[in-house]
């Protein structure tokens, strides 16, 4: 895979890797909102970020830097339990109920030394079933958080700043926000970096084309027709 690499894409690794590495220095649990449109690369910097932290073996235990979640489509707390087990590597215990559950996956996620947690398509949240799920899911974020001290990443669409803020707590620890948007046309800033992104994909592609992709007419054909989404 080719990563390209533009402004947005470095404001927020910027500001996950600044985050990290005060989690590693102070040990205070802070927090970090991305939001944006689909598409536009949100869960490829939590992907390549992640792969700068795999986890390794420290004599007889397994370290696991950077945890990274998605929360599933389903929108329950169980379900996001789940998946945190799921992404620890961790066999999920039966016959026992969300409380039991959640103070299990704290208990890896020290045993594991976890220091940030990111949380992807955290928007599921907003179209909970019901509004005791939401309530559910949400008190269990911030549990987690609280339980463990480890720094969170929450990213997701528009809607995931709405779901945040129905919660103090939560809404308290994430106000540092990174808007990721589309690249607009009328924005002379814009064009140029999006004409950079597509000579960047033309020297990664093995036959290149007759006209360069990065040339003016082409280039603002290509940013009309994708709406300035990478994706």
């Amino acid at each position: 895979a080719v990563t390209l690499s533009h402004r947005r894409y470095d404001a927020a690794m910027s500001a996950i890797a600044k985050l990290h590495h005060s989690q590693q220095m102070h040990r205070h649990g802070g927090g970090l909102l991305i939001c944006g449109p689909s598409g536009v690369g949100k869960s490829t910097i939590l992907e390549h970020y992640a792969s700068n932290f795999p986890s390794y073996a420290e004599g007889r235990q397994t370290l696991m830097p950077v945890l990274k979640v998605t929360c599933p489509s389903s929108a329950t707390a169980n379900g996001l339990i789940s998946a945190i087990y799921d992404a620890l590597g961790f066999p999920i215990p039966s016959r026992t109920d969300l409380a039991d559950k959640t103070i299990k996956v704290c208990k890896l996620i020290k045993m594991y030394q976890v220091e940030l947690l990111l949380l992807d398509e955290f928007q599921h949240a907003y179209y909970s079933r019901s509004l005791a799920d939401f309530r559910q899911l949400i008190d269990t974020v911030k549990n987690v958080m609280n339980e463990t001290k480890v720094a969170s990443v929450l990213v997701g669409l528009n809607e995931t700043d709405e779901v945040i803020s129905s919660n103090e707590q939560v809404a308290r620890r994430h106000t540092q926000k990174i808007q990721i948007s589309t690249f607009l046309l009328e924005d002379e800033d814009d064009f140029k970096e999006f004409r950079a992104v597509l000579k960047a994909y033309e020297e990664a592609l093995i036959i290149k084309p007759e006209t360069p992709l990065y040339e003016a007419n082409l280039a603002r054909r290509f940013l009309i027709a994708s709406n300035g989404n990478l994706d």
